[in-house]
Order: C-alpha cells, then structure tokens, then sequence
C-alpha cells in the first residue's frame, strides 16, 4: 500500500536479538549531502528558546536518543529532544521478516493492518503514533533513524524480497517520502539519520547472516540520500553512520567509550549518544534553527 499524503502504515516486529561479536565490515560510503561535524564543531548560539527535537524510528533510536537527551548534552547544543522511537518499527510494512535466520510476524500495531476500534495511542498505527507526536510537540525539526528492518529479507506482495531488488527498494523509497510527506506537512524539517552498521555474528557455517550484507546497508542510505537530495529545502541528511563506524568498520567503541551493547551489535548505550552528539547534532540543531526563525515559532 503507498503512502498518500500522509504514510498509510509501517512494520513492526518483536524479536529477541541474540549475542554477537565485533569486528565486522562494512563498505566506505559515498560523502552525503550534509555531512555531520566532527566533535570539535562549535555548538549553536541563540538568544531564543531551545530547538524542539523529535527523533523517531526504531529501537537504535530508541538506544541512541536516551545519550542525546541527557541534560549537559541538550543545554550544549541548545535542543531539548523528544525520544519516541518504537521497537522493531522503522518505515516498511509486512507480514513477515526474516533476521539471522528466523522467521516471524510482525506486531499488529505496524503490519499494516487498521487497530482495533477504540485502541489506546500505544495500538494506533505508527503514521497516526506520528501525527500525535507531530501535533503535541509541535516539534521544529524532525530527526528518523530507521534501516535496521529496511534491510532484512521481508515478505512482500507475497514474495520474499531484500533491498537489493528493485521493486522493492523502490517501496522503501516511497515508504522514505511518504515519512517526510508526513513530517514537513506540520511545518518541521526533516532529518535522515543515516543507518549505522551493525554486528550480530555469523551463521553457525561462518558466514555473515543475510542482513550484514554491506551492500543492503549502502542501498538503504543511498535511498535517505535520494529522498533528501529531492527536497533540499525542507529535507537533509545526517551522517550517522560515518559518525558510528569510523572507515566503514564496525566497533563497540570509540574514544575509549563503549558505544554500542556488546550483547548484540546493533543499539547504542547512552554513553555512546553522548559521544556521538557533537558529529550529529550541530547539524540536526542547525536546521531546526533554520526553521524555527522561518516559521516564527
């Protein structure tokens, strides 16, 4: 189902994610179109309120948003952010996904499927989960850190499918712009979030699992790229992932600080959303600024 207008409903799934190991890789990325700056950039300067910071997406933005709301780090850089990422939920739909080799269904809450007459906010589809947060908020800027489920093998048109295909590579795509459809129709600027590498292990013959295959991950923020390339006045791209992973190759640290959860790979501890603050929000700030003194609000 595309989007129109507004996104009609995105996946979710509840899965139990299981130890892994450091050390893998993943390819060099092309330079994005906004780069994040290094821990040396100075932060904003304003005389007026702090930003208003919606970050939305899955359980990495989850993880990485409990180190960028941390107080020192909010009044640093001049932002007060709200951390409504929901697990297991990036920007697609399907029934079902298959990661490191098991298959499951995905929550009710975002397969698609209309909630039950009556749902509390928690059971609503995740379009309306935005929209709520959108109009109580009243974010200036919108920040989304999906790809972890973009990239997995998934059942679509009733077909198994990855990324790497067309078809459905276009459908994230579709699922990408209809987010920001969603977002700058209440007047916020959107912020991609480029998707971090990950390392949950190898498969029991050695072999990486489908879903660590360099190539979905670059395909996948080659999509962020293209969306916000095609709106650059209301859209932009920050470089998570050159910030998380250093030459292309994943590690639980950086600087000496732990910033991943060594137990499997994939979300950040807060120390790590602390650390990474400085690569990620100056430029996140920077265009919620913009739009704050655009709008007036």
């Amino acid at each position: 189902r595309a989007w129109v207008a507004v996104p009609a409903g995105v996946g979710v799934v509840v899965i139990a994610l299981v130890a892994a190991t450091a050390g893998s890789t993943v390819a060099a990325e092309p330079v994005p179109r906004v780069v994040a700056g290094p821990p040396s950039t100075p932060p904003p300067t304003s005389s007026g309120p702090p930003v208003r910071v919606l970050l939305i997406g899955d359980s990495t933005a989850i993880t990485l948003g409990e180190g960028l709301g941390e107080e020192p780090v909010e009044h640093k850089y001049d932002y007060v952010v709200a951390d409504e990422g929901i697990l297991g939920c990036g920007v697609v739909e399907g029934p079902v996904v298959e990661i490191m080799g098991a298959r499951d269904q995905v929550n009710p809450v975002c397969d698609g499927s209309p909630p039950p007459p009556g749902a509390p906010l928690a059971e609503q589809s995740l379009p309306d989960q935005w929209r709520h947060d959108m109009a109580v908020k009243h974010p200036n800027v919108v920040a989304l850190l999906a790809g972890r489920w973009e990239v997995v093998n998934r059942e679509y048109r009733g077909k198994w499918t990855n990324i790497l295909q067309p078809t459905f590579a276009a459908y994230v795509k579709r699922q990408l712009e209809g987010a920001s459809n969603l977002v700058t129709s209440y007047g916020a600027h959107m912020v991609f979030l480029t998707a971090p590498c990950t390392d949950e292990g190898e498969q029991p013959d050695g072999a990486p699992w489908p879903e660590q295959n360099p190539a979905r991950l670059a395909e996948y923020n080659k999509l962020v790229r293209e969306v916000a390339a095609e709106h650059p006045q209301t859209d932009s791209v920050a470089n998570l992932f050159a910030a998380a992973c250093p030459g292309g190759h994943y590690s639980a640290t950086k600087d000496g600080v732990t910033i991943r959860t060594v137990s499997d790979g994939i979300h950040f501890t807060p120390e790590g959303g602390v650390l990474l603050a400085p690569y990620i929000m100056p430029e996140i700030v920077a265009s919620g600024r913009a739009q704050e003194t655009k709008s007036g609000a």
